[in-house]
């Protein structure tokens, strides 16, 4: 990532003054610039053709009107409307629900038309103010061509909404209150030791209006239907599973448009009927967009390609290196570029001190680190005491078809830079839950090395239901299963299994996520 602007001040900068030399900018790119690749000349031209923004910085950009206004919606011409819940509340402005086949969706030509519009009677057009400053770029449309970030609209507008009804004080006689059972529910969410692909380990429950964004991802993911089993009441419990399947799909690392367009059909029902299960209120603009959520993934592919979070990230970390009050913006380049330099070149430093430094505190990673020792195995030092454990040397045999005398056994391993972990092994992640290549399910009960190879033997996990059912659509499943563990033994070479989460229900019955998020939190 780099940083092409920065604005210092005590409010938000004129973005036309702000984005015209990025424009300018970006405008060079696209008239091209010869190249020689191979001593080939070549002439390599670049366009912006995608964009992201938070909410307020979109209305900005963009030069309409903000979300939570009339026309606010950069997708559709639905106005909304003005809600006031209760007398002493104040007014909301929300979007209530319309079918799909009744929405009035921008385009270009309806957009070229209100900005005509709205430049010359001087008047905002539904939505459309004025000329947006990116609209000098050839093939960047505002409104085909920006992106909904699914990290304001979705988890911090969606999630974050219904946690308000959830556990609010306010909302602690609405039907789908579990305010009562907070206890509970921390206890129950302190006990998940998620592995550590997942960035943290959960928070109280009592402090989740601090989470941060990936935080409520994490939770909705992973937790929420093993934490809030037989606590939430039933018809929102099944509710909840609809919003679950369809992040699941439109966060996949890669997408099938025609189950896109099933779990479409899933959605539209569960914005549909939120109204009547919450209330009008709940309707803000974070659940208008998941009605364009579909053609945006369709549009500009997996959502977590696009999106805010690592900006937001950079920001988080950019506020850590203030200490003055002065030069804010000049001390925080200096300081940045020197964090980037130093962890490009982490990898190449000799003195192990020095590099662990680097590489531990600085709070920015360079792209041009490459994982190394790929294949390289590190064995922990939390060995078993005797390798020779008959129990271990005859489970191995009968497993493998071999007849070995003794095997070299331990709890914890290290491959590719990934940590795998017996559950015998007690830290605050659970590392020892898997599926294999050929989709066994097990809990590691020990590694053992054998010659060149790693071997993992585990407890199978059985399959005993999918977390989301419906007899209207059979076909889709949630990759939330529900599965009993057994007393069998399997075993599988450790290149061929890929860690996932666990969530015990009891010491026979687990919910297991086999949702890949690889891709999702690096």
């Amino acid at each position: 990532m780099s940083i092409i602007g920065l604005s210092v001040g005590e409010e938000k900068p004129n973005m036309d003054v702000f984005f015209n030399p990025i424009v300018i900018s970006l405008k060079k790119l696209e008239y091209g610039f010869d190249l020689k690749i191979e001593n080939v000349a070549s002439e390599i031209k670049f366009f912006l053709i995608a964009g992201v923004f938070d909410k307020p910085a979109k209305s900005e950009v963009l030069n309409m009107i903000k979300c939570n206004g009339f026309n606010g919606c950069h997708k559709c011409n639905q106005p909304g409307i003005s809600h006031r819940a209760t007398k002493e509340s104040g007014i909301q402005h929300i979007y209530e629900f319309k079918p799909e086949d009744s929405i009035d969706w921008k385009s270009k030509r309806n957009y070229a038309d209100d900005l005509k519009k709205a430049i010359e009677t001087g008047k905002t057009v539904n939505g459309v103010k004025g000329i947006c400053i990116l609209n000098r770029l050839k093939y960047y449309h505002p409104i085909e061509s920006t992106c909904i970030d699914y990290m304001h609209s979705i988890l911090e507008g969606v999630i974050k909404s219904l946690f308000k009804y959830w556990f609010n004080s306010e909302n602690s006689t609405h039907p789908s209150s579990m305010r009562k059972y907070m206890q509970e529910i921390d206890k129950r969410l302190s006990n998940i030791l998620p592995p550590k692909f997942v960035p943290t380990t959960p928070r109280s429950i009592y402090s989740s209006n601090l989470w941060r964004a990936h935080e409520y991802l994490s939770f909705i993911l992973y937790y929420a239907l093993g934490v809030f089993r037989d606590i939430m009441p039933f018809e929102y419990y099944q509710y909840l599973k609809k919003l679950i399947l369809f992040i699941e799909t439109i966060l996949n690392a890669s997408i099938d448009i025609d189950h896109l367009r099933r779990v479409e059909l899933v959605l539209i029902e569960f914005v549909e009927e939120v109204s009547d299960l919450y209330s009008p209120s709940i309707m803000l603009s974070g659940m208008h967009e998941l009605l364009h959520i579909v053609e945006c993934t369709i549009q500009f592919g997996p959502l977590n390609s696009i999106n805010c979070f690592q900006f937001e990230e950079l920001n988080r970390k950019l506020m850590r290196f203030l200490h003055g009050k002065d030069l804010i913006g000049e001390e925080l380049i200096n300081v940045f570029s020197t964090a980037q330099v130093l962890s490009s070149f982490s990898t190449t430093i000799s003195n192990t001190k020095v590099k662990d430094f680097v590489t531990t505190r600085m709070c920015f990673k360079s792209c041009n680190i490459k994982k190394q020792n790929k294949g390289l195995i590190n064995i922990s030092y939390k060995q078993l005491a005797n390798s020779n454990n008959p129990v271990s040397v005859s489970l191995f045999n009968r497993l493998t078809n071999k007849r070995l005398v003794e095997v070299n056994t331990c709890l914890k391993i290290k491959m590719n830079g990934i940590v795998y972990n017996s559950h015998h092994h007690k830290t605050k992640r659970c590392d020892s839950c898997f599926i294999s290549k050929n989709n066994q399910i097990g809990i590691i009960e020990l590694f053992i090395i054998d010659e060149n190879k790693v071997y993992v033997i585990s407890k199978k996990l059985v399959q005993t239901a999918n977390s989301f059912y419906s007899n209207k659509y059979r076909d889709l499943k949630s990759n939330l299963i529900i599965c009993n563990i057994t007393n069998e033994f399997i075993i599988q070479e450790l290149k061929d299994i890929r860690k996932i989460v666990l969530i015990n229900i009891s010491e026979d019955n687990c919910f297991v996520s086999l949702f890949n998020s690889s891709h999702l939190f690096n």
